[in-house]
Protein backbone atom coordinates (compact mmCIF):
# COMPACT_ATOMS: atom_id res chain seq x y z
CA UNK A 1 0.00 0.00 0.00
CA UNK A 2 2.31 2.74 1.26
CA UNK A 3 4.70 3.31 -1.59
CA UNK A 4 2.66 1.73 -4.53
CA UNK A 5 -1.20 3.24 -4.09
CA UNK A 6 -0.23 6.18 -1.70
CA UNK A 7 2.68 8.66 -1.79
CA UNK A 8 4.49 8.77 1.07
CA UNK A 9 3.09 11.30 3.96
CA UNK A 10 0.44 12.39 1.42
CA UNK A 11 -1.96 9.38 1.20
CA UNK A 12 -3.71 7.41 -1.85
CA UNK A 13 -3.25 8.64 -5.15
CA UNK A 14 -6.49 9.41 -6.62
CA UNK A 15 -5.88 8.56 -10.03
CA UNK A 16 -5.12 4.99 -8.96
CA UNK A 17 -7.97 5.02 -6.96
CA UNK A 18 -10.20 5.80 -9.93
CA UNK A 19 -8.89 2.93 -12.10
CA UNK A 20 -9.19 0.54 -9.36
CA UNK A 21 -12.78 1.09 -9.69
CA UNK A 22 -12.66 0.73 -13.40
CA UNK A 23 -10.62 -2.66 -12.32
CA UNK A 24 -13.97 -3.44 -9.87
CA UNK A 25 -16.62 -2.54 -12.73
CA UNK A 26 -14.71 -4.46 -15.41
CA UNK A 27 -15.25 -7.93 -12.44
CA UNK A 28 -11.27 -7.79 -11.89
CA UNK A 29 -10.75 -8.65 -8.25
CA UNK A 30 -9.18 -6.28 -6.43
CA UNK A 31 -6.85 -6.82 -3.09
CA UNK A 32 -4.96 -4.71 -1.20
CA UNK A 33 -1.95 -6.62 0.72
CA UNK A 34 -0.62 -4.25 3.14
CA UNK A 35 1.53 -4.42 6.58
CA UNK A 36 -0.45 -2.23 7.89
CA UNK A 37 -3.59 -3.42 10.53
CA UNK A 38 -7.09 -2.84 10.35
CA UNK A 39 -7.14 0.98 11.86
CA UNK A 40 -3.62 2.01 9.74
CA UNK A 41 -5.84 0.74 6.45
CA UNK A 42 -9.73 2.66 7.61
CA UNK A 43 -9.12 5.29 5.55
CA UNK A 44 -8.07 3.80 2.36
CA UNK A 45 -10.29 0.77 2.45
CA UNK A 46 -13.09 3.55 2.49
CA UNK A 47 -12.02 4.91 -1.05
CA UNK A 48 -11.47 1.20 -2.20
CA UNK A 49 -14.21 -0.95 -4.31
CA UNK A 50 -16.82 -2.26 -2.33
CA UNK A 51 -16.21 -5.67 -3.79
CA UNK A 52 -12.47 -5.82 -3.07
CA UNK A 53 -10.64 -7.20 -0.36
CA UNK A 54 -7.42 -6.25 2.20
CA UNK A 55 -4.88 -8.67 3.15
CA UNK A 56 -3.54 -6.98 6.49
CA UNK A 57 -0.76 -7.72 9.10
CA UNK A 58 1.14 -8.82 6.32
CA UNK A 59 -1.05 -12.10 5.69
CA UNK A 60 -2.97 -11.90 9.48
CA UNK A 61 -6.45 -11.10 8.37
CA UNK A 62 -8.38 -11.31 5.42
CA UNK A 63 -11.05 -9.07 5.59
CA UNK A 64 -14.09 -8.05 3.09
CA UNK A 65 -13.81 -4.08 2.16
CA UNK A 66 -17.70 -3.71 1.82
CA UNK A 67 -17.87 -4.67 5.65
CA UNK A 68 -14.82 -5.43 7.29
CA UNK A 69 -16.05 -9.21 7.45
CA UNK A 70 -12.82 -11.29 8.85
CA UNK A 71 -12.41 -13.90 6.41
CA UNK A 72 -9.97 -15.29 7.92
CA UNK A 73 -7.60 -14.38 10.84
CA UNK A 74 -4.15 -16.22 12.04
CA UNK A 75 -2.91 -16.44 15.43
CA UNK A 76 0.51 -16.82 16.77
CA UNK A 77 0.56 -20.03 19.11
CA UNK A 78 0.82 -17.94 22.72
CA UNK A 79 4.29 -19.49 23.63
CA UNK A 80 5.33 -18.19 20.08
CA UNK A 81 4.09 -14.78 21.34
CA UNK A 82 5.44 -14.90 24.45
CA UNK A 83 8.71 -15.87 23.32
CA UNK A 84 9.45 -13.39 20.66
CA UNK A 85 8.81 -10.59 23.55
CA UNK A 86 11.53 -11.84 24.81
CA UNK A 87 13.67 -11.95 22.40
CA UNK A 88 12.59 -7.95 21.82
CA UNK A 89 13.10 -7.03 25.64
CA UNK A 90 17.22 -8.90 25.13
CA UNK A 91 17.54 -6.82 22.08
CA UNK A 92 16.53 -3.42 23.98
CA UNK A 93 13.18 -3.39 21.52
CA UNK A 94 9.62 -2.30 22.34
CA UNK A 95 7.53 -4.92 21.10
CA UNK A 96 4.26 -4.61 20.13
CA UNK A 97 1.49 -7.35 19.97
CA UNK A 98 -1.15 -6.97 17.66
CA UNK A 99 -4.20 -8.72 19.23
CA UNK A 100 -6.62 -10.74 17.54
CA UNK A 101 -9.47 -8.43 15.10
CA UNK A 102 -11.76 -10.71 17.41
CA UNK A 103 -10.47 -9.41 20.91
CA UNK A 104 -10.37 -5.54 19.01
CA UNK A 105 -7.27 -5.42 16.95
CA UNK A 106 -5.09 -3.35 19.87
CA UNK A 107 -1.89 -2.49 20.05
CA UNK A 108 -0.40 -4.35 23.80
CA UNK A 109 2.58 -2.07 23.30
CA UNK A 110 5.42 -3.84 25.74
CA UNK A 111 7.32 -1.39 28.09
CA UNK A 112 7.97 2.44 27.86
CA UNK A 113 7.58 2.86 23.93
CA UNK A 114 7.39 6.13 24.76
CA UNK A 115 11.22 6.54 24.68
CA UNK A 116 11.84 4.80 22.00
CA UNK A 117 12.10 7.63 18.99
CA UNK A 118 11.01 5.35 16.20
CA UNK A 119 8.67 3.46 17.98
CA UNK A 120 7.16 6.89 19.51
CA UNK A 121 6.76 7.94 16.18
CA UNK A 122 4.86 5.05 14.55
CA UNK A 123 2.69 4.92 17.10
CA UNK A 124 1.82 8.51 17.37
CA UNK A 125 -1.15 8.19 14.79
CA UNK A 126 -2.51 5.00 16.39
CA UNK A 127 -2.95 6.13 19.48
CA UNK A 128 -6.76 5.18 19.95
CA UNK A 129 -5.55 1.82 19.83
CA UNK A 130 -2.93 1.33 22.14
CA UNK A 131 -2.82 0.30 25.43
CA UNK A 132 -0.08 -1.31 27.65
CA UNK A 133 0.66 -4.43 27.78
CA UNK A 134 -1.27 -6.32 30.81
CA UNK A 135 0.03 -10.00 31.86
CA UNK A 136 0.35 -11.93 28.64
CA UNK A 137 -1.18 -14.92 30.09
CA UNK A 138 -3.96 -12.91 30.18
CA UNK A 139 -3.00 -11.23 26.87
CA UNK A 140 -5.78 -11.85 23.56
CA UNK A 141 -3.75 -14.14 21.24
CA UNK A 142 -1.41 -12.22 18.36
CA UNK A 143 -2.13 -11.87 14.92
CA UNK A 144 1.68 -10.61 14.81
CA UNK A 145 4.03 -9.15 17.32
CA UNK A 146 6.83 -6.74 16.15
CA UNK A 147 9.37 -3.60 17.17
CA UNK A 148 11.26 -1.30 15.79
CA UNK A 149 15.46 -0.82 16.21
CA UNK A 150 18.80 -0.01 14.62
CA UNK A 151 20.22 -2.37 11.85
CA UNK A 152 22.21 -4.33 14.60
CA UNK A 153 19.16 -4.89 16.83
CA UNK A 154 16.75 -6.00 14.23
CA UNK A 155 19.56 -8.30 12.52
CA UNK A 156 20.11 -9.90 15.69
CA UNK A 157 16.64 -10.37 16.80
CA UNK A 158 15.59 -11.92 13.91
CA UNK A 159 18.37 -14.29 13.48
CA UNK A 160 17.53 -15.30 17.55
CA UNK A 161 13.89 -15.72 16.46
CA UNK A 162 14.72 -17.71 13.08
CA UNK A 163 17.17 -19.92 15.31
CA UNK A 164 15.20 -20.31 18.11
CA UNK A 165 11.46 -20.50 17.17
CA UNK A 166 12.02 -20.69 13.35
CA UNK A 167 9.52 -24.08 13.02
CA UNK A 168 6.95 -22.07 15.02
CA UNK A 169 7.44 -18.24 13.08
CA UNK A 170 7.93 -16.29 10.22
CA UNK A 171 9.42 -13.01 10.67
CA UNK A 172 10.19 -10.09 7.69
CA UNK A 173 12.21 -7.12 8.20
CA UNK A 174 12.62 -4.19 6.84
CA UNK A 175 14.03 -0.55 6.80
CA UNK A 176 11.89 2.57 7.28
CA UNK A 177 13.72 5.95 6.50
CA UNK A 178 10.58 7.65 7.80
CA UNK A 179 11.36 6.24 11.14
CA UNK A 180 14.98 6.05 10.83
CA UNK A 181 14.91 2.72 12.04
CA UNK A 182 14.40 -0.98 11.56
CA UNK A 183 10.94 -2.63 11.83
CA UNK A 184 10.71 -6.53 12.49
CA UNK A 185 7.77 -8.49 12.28
CA UNK A 186 7.26 -11.80 13.92
CA UNK A 187 4.28 -13.81 12.45
CA UNK A 188 2.39 -17.15 12.30
CA UNK A 189 4.46 -19.90 10.70
CA UNK A 190 4.36 -20.23 7.22
CA UNK A 191 2.69 -16.02 7.33
CA UNK A 192 3.21 -14.03 4.45
CA UNK A 193 1.15 -12.02 2.15
CA UNK A 194 1.87 -14.56 -0.45
CA UNK A 195 0.40 -17.05 1.90
CA UNK A 196 -2.94 -14.82 2.70
CA UNK A 197 -3.17 -13.71 -1.05
CA UNK A 198 -3.17 -17.38 -2.44
CA UNK A 199 -5.21 -18.81 0.14
CA UNK A 200 -7.68 -15.92 -0.74
CA UNK A 201 -7.54 -16.76 -4.57
CA UNK A 202 -8.45 -20.11 -4.10
CA UNK A 203 -11.23 -19.24 -2.06
CA UNK A 204 -12.03 -17.20 -5.41
CA UNK A 205 -11.53 -19.95 -7.60
CA UNK A 206 -8.74 -17.37 -8.99
CA UNK A 207 -5.42 -19.23 -10.72
CA UNK A 208 -2.20 -17.65 -9.85
CA UNK A 209 -1.82 -17.12 -13.82
CA UNK A 210 -5.03 -15.04 -13.44
CA UNK A 211 -2.81 -12.52 -11.00
CA UNK A 212 -0.90 -10.22 -11.08
CA UNK A 213 0.95 -8.74 -8.14
CA UNK A 214 2.60 -5.45 -7.13
CA UNK A 215 5.10 -4.88 -4.65
CA UNK A 216 8.14 -2.91 -3.28
CA UNK A 217 10.03 -4.85 -0.12
CA UNK A 218 10.25 -7.74 1.34
CA UNK A 219 6.96 -8.74 2.66
CA UNK A 220 6.10 -8.55 -1.00
CA UNK A 221 8.49 -11.69 -2.29
CA UNK A 222 6.23 -14.12 -1.68
CA UNK A 223 3.82 -12.64 -3.48
CA UNK A 224 5.10 -11.93 -6.62
CA UNK A 225 6.77 -15.61 -6.68
CA UNK A 226 2.94 -16.68 -6.39
CA UNK A 227 1.49 -14.40 -9.09
CA UNK A 228 1.13 -15.18 -12.66
CA UNK A 229 2.81 -11.56 -13.52
CA UNK A 230 4.93 -10.18 -10.31
CA UNK A 231 5.54 -6.37 -11.13
CA UNK A 232 8.36 -4.80 -8.26
CA UNK A 233 8.27 -1.36 -7.74
CA UNK A 234 10.88 0.81 -9.22
CA UNK A 235 12.28 1.80 -5.96
CA UNK A 236 11.94 -1.71 -4.32
CA UNK A 237 15.20 -3.46 -2.66
CA UNK A 238 17.07 -5.56 -5.29
CA UNK A 239 16.00 -8.93 -3.97
CA UNK A 240 12.48 -7.96 -4.31
CA UNK A 241 12.74 -6.47 -8.20
CA UNK A 242 14.67 -10.02 -8.50
CA UNK A 243 11.59 -12.05 -6.96
CA UNK A 244 9.28 -10.44 -9.99
CA UNK A 245 8.82 -10.74 -13.59
CA UNK A 246 9.21 -7.19 -14.58
CA UNK A 247 10.21 -3.71 -13.20
CA UNK A 248 7.91 -0.23 -13.64
CA UNK A 249 9.36 1.66 -15.56
CA UNK A 250 7.88 4.64 -13.55
CA UNK A 251 8.00 5.91 -9.56
CA UNK A 252 5.18 5.46 -7.24
CA UNK A 253 1.96 5.46 -7.84
CA UNK A 254 1.33 6.38 -11.26
CA UNK A 255 3.09 3.20 -11.46
CA UNK A 256 0.02 1.42 -10.50
CA UNK A 257 -1.83 3.43 -12.69
CA UNK A 258 0.38 2.67 -15.94
CA UNK A 259 0.37 -0.84 -15.21
CA UNK A 260 -3.60 -1.14 -15.55
CA UNK A 261 -3.98 0.71 -18.52
CA UNK A 262 -1.57 -1.90 -20.28
CA UNK A 263 -2.82 -4.67 -19.29
CA UNK A 264 -7.11 -3.72 -18.67
CA UNK A 265 -6.81 -0.35 -20.39
CA UNK A 266 -8.39 1.69 -17.43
Amino acid sequence: MDGTLTWPGVGPDSDVIRSLHGLAELGVTVVVATGRGGYATAEIARELPDSAYAVLNNGGIVRRVSDGYVLRARHMTGAAAVAVLGVYRDCGMAGIWVESPFAGGRYLCDGAWWTHAPTRLYLSTKLPIIRPMPSTAIAAPAVEVFAFGDREAVAAAERRINDELGEAVSTVSWWSERLGAGGLESLPAGGTKGEAVAWLAGELGIDPSEAVAVGDDRNDIEMLQWAGRGVAMSHAPPDVQAAADEVATIEGPPAIGQIMRQIWGV
